[in-house]
């Protein structure tokens, strides 16, 4: 999702279900977000609902199938799901966890981030990916409006909207239409082909290198963008540095199987992380992934 230009108040005369509905913070193809206020807790959370019009009946859908999957999924890196409602006044409604910061595409749109700040992105979304991949699941849209960054520059993983259980049909799909966003699809997405985790790794891969250069790497019309990859890498800067350029080559590789796994790519992150020594070692939530033997492995393969 993108963050309005201006965003649009509710001036607190909307009420749905027990929320106080306020400012509009986030607009996607799909779906709005709103911060409302839980008058029964008094909290503020994100309120998450479909747009209408055309395409309404899918949008509905998708946002059900993230409610019902965001239930049972429980990691630091993806955003909880707090109440649900499918019937009645206002609904369907997801009242989410409100993270009170930008997304990346709103923080990148203003300046790129610097190394640690993109692997500290890098390693929280990593993790997260790695836990989605072991519950069997491929998000398929890993891209900067996804991403929720916190007061403390941590991310969190969000819009669950089309993510998938590897292996099943897609629900969303429709002849000839591709699910995902055109500027980070993997080339088995454009090539039409079985889908894996590995996609995940190669949107995540374009992510940090726009987030590391400040430049989308495949632009142009849809068509053009889309095919880029699949005739060529991305252009990778030498100055970046042999931690980064390794890695992001790795991860956008036009072969499936040649991607690490997210597992591999927290711990290849975490490696640059603990090389940082000239920066106070950053604080983490309980839950987040830490460095691992194979992380110290690492490190030394990029000093």
């Amino acid at each position: 999702m993108t963050q309005p230009d201006t965003p649009e108040s509710a001036g607190g005369s909307e009420t749905v279900g027990r929320y106080r509905v306020e400012d509009l913070i986030a607009l996607g193809g799909t779906a709005t977000v709103h911060r409302a206020h839980d008058l029964r807790l008094g909290r503020d959370v994100a309120l998450k609902r479909p747009r209408t019009g055309q395409g309404q009946a899918q949008h509905r859908l998708r946002l059900l199938d993230e409610g019902r999957l965001l239930a049972h999924l429980s990691h630091p890196g993806l955003v909880r799901v707090l109440d649900a409602a499918w019937e009645g006044p206002g609904a369907p409604y997801l009242a989410l966890e409100l993270v009170d910061g930008p997304d990346l595409d709103a923080t990148l749109a203003l300046r790129r981030l610097s190394s640690r700040e993109a692997a500290v992105v890098g390693r929280d979304l990593a993790s997260a990916l790695a836990y989605l991949h072991s519950e069997g699941l491929v998000h398929r849209d890993v891209k900067p409006a996804n991403v929720l960054l916190d007061s403390s520059g941590h991310a969190r993983l969000c819009d669950l909207g089309v993510t998938l259980r590897a292996g099943e049909p897609d629900p969303h799909g429709r002849p000839g239409h591709t699910v995902g966003s055109i500027a980070y699809l993997a080339p088995e997405q454009v090539l039409g082909v079985p889908l894996g985790t590995p996609v995940d790794i190669y949107a995540l891969g374009l992510l940090l290198l726009e987030s590391l250069t400040g430049r989308r790497e495949f632009e142009g019309g849809a068509e053009e963008a889309a095919w880029a990859r699949v005739h060529r890498g991305p252009t990778i800067p030498t100055s970046l540095g042999a931690g980064w350029t390794g890695l992001l080559a790795s991860m956008t590789a036009r072969e499936p199987e040649a991607r690490p796994s997210a597992r591999e790519v927290a711990e290849h992150l975490e490696a640059l992380l603990a090389m940082d020594a000239a920066v106070t070692p950053l604080e983490r939530p309980a839950g987040r992934h830490r460095a691992t033997p194979r992380a110290q492995e690492l490190a030394a393969t990029v000093a």
